[in-house]
């Protein structure tokens, strides 16, 4: 009998990545993956999440929402894929 060879790096990545649901390859090949954001409004602290495909453009995407943010409506009904 011969034991299987496993790549103790490629095991390690897997347990501490995120799980796969929070992780998102686009059409070009590009891995986007999902943040926490938070914030203080009111005494009370909220969250969000975020698309991103690393925490420095996390960061970028949340100044970009500081800078221009706007509310462009209100969600009525969510389509389901």
């Amino acid at each position: 009998m011969t034991a299987d060879i496993i790549d103790i790096s490629a095991e390690r990545e897997k347990k501490n990545g995120p799980d796969i649901k929070h992780v998102y390859i686009d059409a070009s090949g590009v891995k986007w993956f999902e943040y926490a954001c938070e914030f203080n409004f009111g005494n009370k602290e909220y969250a969000f999440n975020l698309w991103a495909t690393s925490i420095d453009d996390c960061e970028e995407r949340l100044d970009a929402i500081k800078k221009s943010g706007a509310v462009s409506g209100q969600i009525l009904c969510e389509q389901p894929n």
